[in-house]
């Protein structure tokens, strides 16, 4: 036997797997907004509808998640800012984003980005806003990519009650 392979499995004995198991985490949450302008009055708006307006021509108008597991969708389609939010772009540090995302964005491009084709996601409206059992606004990003992600028939993550 090989002596590496030997001293691996002495300093690392094979442990068996921890069984499947449900954690219930409780998060309460207060979101702040820096102020920002309406949605509809906002200079860049019109950038999203032409992002909203490729996605269609492109014929890639459907939900994210149905796309990888059909059946679960409800509601119309929307567009959801998937990295930044509309509604938080005014208390991002630009230098820290740019770094974060390898880019080099004065504050007008990191506006235009945040309504580009980069930045939203095509959601159902039951994966986008509240009252779904896992929408993109109710859940950790970490839990979201799993819900994004997960096996077909296997439920990573869902909300169980909502909080007022």
């Amino acid at each position: 036997m090989n002596l590496g392979k030997t001293l691996l499995a002495f300093l690392f004995p094979k442990t068996p797997d921890t069984p499947a198991h449900d954690q219930q985490e409780t998060i309460h949450l207060l979101r702040h907004y820096e102020a920002h302008h309406p949605r509809k009055g906002d200079p860049y708006y019109p950038l999203f509808e032409k992002a909203k307006r490729k996605i269609k021509a492109q014929g890639q108008w459907k939900c994210a998640l149905a796309v990888l597991e059909s059946g679960d969708c409800s509601g119309p389609l929307t567009l959801h800012h998937a990295g930044i939010e509309y509604a938080t772009q005014n208390s991002i540090d630009l230098a820290k984003i740019n770094a974060l995302l390898g880019l080099d964005l004065d504050l007008d491009g990191f506006r235009q980005w945040v309504e580009e084709i980069g930045n939203l996601e095509v959601l159902c409206t039951g994966h986008h806003l509240q009252g779904h059992p896992f929408s993109v606004h109710q859940i950790p990003h970490a839990d979201w990519d799993a819900v994004r992600t997960h096996a077909a028939g296997k439920i990573p993550v869902q909300v169980v009650k909502e909080t007022p």
